[in-house]
């Protein structure tokens, strides 16, 4: 039996999973989805596990960290903003300047961090060698780029590391992932699933407060 992945290319993890099974030759069969749009494949059957979407979850068991990378390597994901492109389309209008520059300034602090406690002066996150835990972060960091901000921009050290993770992964590879979260037009033109739409809009206007 060939495994089969639903994906949707412009989520951080749906490119972390892509980009894992095609590096390691794992076969399996595409099934592209676009939650936005409320595709959930599967026949539509909804996931009990992520109930507002349909695409079915995938569960992957790891070898246990060791004990030196084990706290580095299980820290919580790098938050990312798109509130430029993505938060547009739910709530009807752009968000106000005011917490865009809130986002920046704690995405900011974040990737200081990343690389301070993180990186350090190692080729990759947690030694020489690239693991999950570049994988993880480094798509989490692509997400901004959709629109059109360099967070990386400033930070020399990160940027050396995120070609070194780029060129270890592929480069045509990298980018075939990462295609349509770099193409800004493309993410603007998407029209939402209108109950998606319903029920994500006063969750979203009650964060922006």
């Amino acid at each position: 039996m060939v495994l089969e992945l639903y994906l949707d290319l412009l989520s951080q993890p749906c490119r972390a999973v892509y980009i894992f099974a095609k590096k390691n030759n794992i076969p399996f069969m595409m099934k592209p989805v676009e939650m936005l749009k409320g595709s959930g494949g599967a026949g539509g059957r909804r996931s009990p596990v992520a109930p507002l979407f349909s695409c079915p979850p995938i569960f992957s068991r790891l070898p246990p960290p060791s004990p030196e990378t084990g706290a580095r390597s299980s820290r919580s994901p790098l938050p990312v903003s798109v509130g430029q492109v993505v938060i547009p389309l739910f709530i009807g209008h752009q968000v106000s300047p005011e917490k865009l520059h809130e986002a920046m300034e704690e995405l900011n602090h974040t990737i200081q961090k990343l690389e301070d406690k993180f990186l350090q002066e190692k080729p990759f996150l947690i030694g020489p060698e690239i693991s999950l835990a570049d994988l993880v972060a480094i798509v989490e960091l692509m997400q901004p780029f959709g629109a059109s901000c360099d967070i990386l921009e400033g930070h020399p050290k990160l940027q050396e590391w995120r070609k070194r993770v780029e060129l270890t992964l592929g480069k045509e590879l990298f980018m075939e992932a990462h295609n349509r979260i770099l193409n800004p037009q493309e993410l603007k033109s998407i029209v939402i699933d209108p109950p998606l739409k319903a029920q994500m809009k006063p969750l979203l206007l009650k964060m922006l407060k």
